[in-house]
């Protein structure tokens, strides 16, 4: 008779290899001599489990709103802010505890709609003392710096019959052929970053009728070259535009005004002159341009969009801006990017034979980034909202956005810009709609219904919750109580060493399972510690005729599939009593 005390060592190739929780190998110093006809049973078993996220219909949605934080007491704030409350949704189904982290944050990154933030969630499980459950971590890593200019590798068309054009990506020249109407081109490389981007373009070569500027995703093909939702002829589509009209610079934006029905927008001029403060009283005269100019500027901070001139990259003189003078009503100044078209790429239209250069171009592409919003298996990437609007057929949530009172020139409201903080981060903050919200929802007569993640993300009693710890270049939501989580699943002690035999009629194969643990340990408990000791052993012949030489002992803790089980955790120690047959 023996008792065999087998255990996995946590310190030693801790994560893999042949001494994790749920598969692990003992050898002995010396060969154990198990006598022939014996047999083998389980004695005790003492395990660490973690309990299992259940994910149902009534749990598998939250909201995320990365913004400024609403006014709890501003009825329907939420319609005041730039950007929306958007949906995740997490796949039905059961998990442990990484492989929900692991399900969350792609969900996450498709409702966060911001090329720079695009990439800075993460989210791991929070344990005390290593082992012990305590919830979970979602945290978001601000990038703080400019990214570094790079030209866009490739141009192409944005509006239908403009295709006469090349680009040189080596030196960031679009020229306009000399036959056909000319070119309207859009850089599909990357968005402009927002954290102090800048696209510059030397406009001397371009003739005395150009566009140059910055657009939402267009491309030549029907129904794309601008929103559905958007009255433009003429000269096209941009967001934001700078345009040579005769002898005059005039600068436009794509807003609503007091000729567009309802959720309709069009191009506005921005009378960025004659108002205390600004630059010019007049438009700028490109023809005499006094002060030489030949390079036009878009930056871009947090939402706030400025126009510059300079002479060849030098000195700046800036000609559009909130924080130039007193603007004293919406046209005189830009409007904020919003939520749709929080990815902006550089646009360009030219007559023939004219040419543009783009000299810096401050772009963010995010992690897999496609201009197209299709990823290398053909799905949809959901990064750039406005692209995943049209690729959904929701284009109504961009035009909702777009025709907000910031976007409304019929009201006469300024909007106050948001930049970037100490730090350089861009100065929004992420909420978690875990629950039904007045605040954070997206639209009239809609209470977010399907919200429902507070208990399973551990926190209790509440509809939203803003970051638990958070600094200029981080926002940290940690969970507030532990989750309380059950496991539906069955477990089995599987020794792979020794010859008994046992079959698994689930899979139709032999098996060398010895012991199903039951729901409950000894002491009544399904998950955490479990320790089990069977009032009654069941043994298996290991059918040796003779005496047998063992040096190593083989534990799996498996499931009905004979596969490890997951969240098994610390130390399992495993207790075997071999004996020779009755």
């Amino acid at each position: 008779m023996s008792l065999i005390l087998l255990s996995n060592d946590e310190t030693f190739n801790a994560g893999g290899g042949i001494s994790r929780p749920n598969s692990f190998t003992n050898v002995l110093q010396s060969a154990m001599v198990i006598k022939k006809n014996s047999e083998v049973a389980l004695q005790s078993f003492k395990i660490n489990k973690e309990g299992q996220a259940h994910v149902t219909e009534s749990n598998k949605k939250f909201g995320l709103f990365i913004g400024k934080y609403l006014d709890e007491d501003v009825e329907d704030d939420w319609d005041n802010s730039i950007r929306n409350t958007n949906d995740v949704n997490i796949p039905t189904g059961t998990y442990d505890q990484d492989e929900l982290i692991d399900v969350i944050i792609p969900q996450v990154k498709k409702s966060i709609f911001h090329p720079d933030i695009q990439d800075t969630f993460n989210a791991s499980v929070q344990k005390t003392g290593g082992t012990d459950f305590a919830g979970y971590n979602f945290r978001f890593n601000y990038n703080t710096a400019t990214p570094s200019s790079s030209l866009p590798t490739e141009m192409v068309t944005a509006d239908p019959g403009f295709n006469q054009f090349t680009y040189n990506a080596g030196v960031g020249s679009l020229t306009a052929s000399a036959s056909g109407v000319g070119a309207r081109a859009i850089a599909t490389t990357a968005p402009l970053s927002a954290n102090e981007g800048s696209f510059i373009t030397d406009f001397s070569s371009a003739g005395i009728d150009w566009s140059i500027g910055l657009s939402r995703y267009a491309t030549q093909k029907e129904g794309e070259s601008l929103p559905p939702y958007a009255n433009v002829d003429g000269d096209g589509f941009f967001d934001f535009v700078a345009r040579r009209d005769g002898s005059d610079l005039k600068l436009y934006h794509s807003v609503h005004s007091n000729l567009d029905e309802d959720g309709e927008i069009s191009m506005e001029e921005v009378i960025y002159y004659g108002y205390t403060g600004a630059a010019y009283a007049t438009p700028y005269d490109l023809n005499t341009n006094a002060s030489t100019f030949n390079y036009v500027e878009f930056k871009l901070t947090g939402d706030k969009m400025e126009l510059y001139l300079s002479k060849g990259g030098g000195a700046r003189t800036r000609v559009c801006s909130h924080d130039q003078g007193t603007p004293s009503i919406k046209y005189n100044t830009f409007k904020p990017v919003n939520q749709v078209c929080s990815y902006l790429f550089p646009k360009i239209n030219l007559l023939p034979t004219h040419v543009a250069t783009i000299k810096t171009f401050n772009g963010r592409a995010p992690t897999n980034f496609n201009f197209n919003g299709i990823d290398a298996n053909g799905k949809f990437l959901s990064m750039d909202f406005y692209r995943t609007c049209l690729q959904n057929g929701q284009t109504n949530l961009c035009s909702a956005l777009d025709t907000r009172w910031f976007n409304d020139m019929t009201n006469a409201s300024l909007y106050t810009p948001v930049g970037v903080n100490a730090s350089g981060a861009i100065d929004f903050d992420p909420v978690l709609v875990v629950g039904n919200s007045n605040i954070y929802k997206q639209s009239y007569g809609r209470q977010v219904n399907g919200y429902g993640v507070a208990n399973l993300f551990g926190f209790f009693d509440e509809t939203y919750v803003k970051a638990t710890t958070f600094g200029n270049t981080f926002a940290l939501f940690t969970s507030t109580s532990v989750p309380q989580y059950t496991s539906s699943d069955s477990i089995f002690v599987r020794l792979t060493s020794t010859t008994q035999r046992s079959f698994n009629g689930f899979t139709g194969n032999e098996s060398k399972i010895i012991y199903h643990c039951p729901r409950f340990d000894n002491a009544g408990n399904e998950v955490g510690a479990l320790y089990f000791e069977p009032g009654e052993k069941t043994y298996l012949d290991l059918g040796n005729i003779g005496d047998t030489h063992l040096n190593s002992f083989s534990i799996d803790i498996v499931d009905r599939n004979d596969k490890p089980v997951d969240g098994i955790t610390g130390d399992t120690i495993v207790m075997l009593h071999i004996r020779e047959k009755k």
